[in-house]
């Protein structure tokens, strides 16, 4: 016998990473810093902005890094994710 939450589609979650080559590595080294093993719950994207910079236009990217996080029913967007401590407050978490 399954449970009816079996049957159902895990619930979507993503971050999508609009950056350059300049500052991705910092970006996702802060990024899995302020969410540790959280961050393998999300599917995450990364795109580079130089390379196609109709995404960023199409996104209305007007800085970057910029970090967009997609979960059923919550939509956070942190621009200029420069730091750790920059992500932690967009996120609203607090340093423990």
């Amino acid at each position: 016998m399954t449970s009816e939450n079996e049957n159902q589609e895990p619930e979507k979650r993503t971050i999508t990473v609009y950056a350059t080559p300049y500052n991705v590595d910092k970006c996702m080294d802060d990024l899995a810093q302020v969410m540790g093993g959280a961050v393998t719950r999300f599917e995450v994207t990364v795109l580079d902005v130089t390379s196609d910079p109709d995404l960023a236009k199409k996104a209305k990217v007007e800085d970057t890094p910029t970090l967009v996080f997609e979960t059923p029913g919550y939509l956070g967007v942190i621009v200029s994710a420069t730091s750790a401590e920059s992500i932690r407050s967009g996120l609203g978490i607090r340093q423990g």
